[in-house]
């Protein structure tokens, strides 16, 4: 895949009350040369590294979002375990913009769209942030069983 952007940052923290998440700043620069400017967010797809070499290269899709500071990457607990990083540490990142509207609809789902039209029609009305939610709640699942559990969850939320 073709990474067009690249950068290199420390992590970082931002708080917010009680929780504090592990972030990585895009550099001013670099902020200026996205299509928004820097002023929205941005779905992207990005690879990781730590640039001490420890660690190993971590896939990612998330969003570069806007905050006072400029714009930022959000790192889940999962993307710092693969990394083996913590609050910094510099990592190198490589990342080129998702579509907007993509989204991965666990098989799962897939399947029990296609056998029941109502529940199809009612995943399409979603919006694609929503969609991504749902799903990524699926997908997550580690058993089928709870996969199919899950999905019970969101057929009795999007049908009643």
């Amino acid at each position: 895949m073709f990474l067009p952007y690249e950068f290199t940052a420390e992590i970082d923290k931002i708080d917010y009350g009680r929780m504090v998440y592990a972030v990585l700043f895009v550099p001013a620069a670099l902020e200026a040369k996205l299509p928004d400017g820097g002023k929205s967010k941005l779905r992207i797809v990005a690879e990781l590294q730590k640039t001490d070499g420890e660690g190993k290269r971590t896939e990612h899709a998330g969003a570069l979002l806007p905050e006072a500071r400029g714009k930022y990457l959000l790192l889940s607990k999962r993307v710092l375990s693969g990394l083996k990083a913590e609050i910094g540490d510099e990592v190198h990142v490589a990342f080129a913009l998702d579509d907007p509207d993509r989204v991965d609809v666990p098989p799962v789902l897939t399947d029990a769209m296609a056998e029941e039209p109502d529940l199809h029609d009612a995943w399409h009305s979603l919006t694609p942030g929503k969609q991504r939610g749902l799903a990524y709640r699926i997908a997550q699942a580690k058993t089928e069983p709870t996969q199919i559990k899950r999905l019970d969850e969101l057929r009795m939320e999007l049908l009643g």
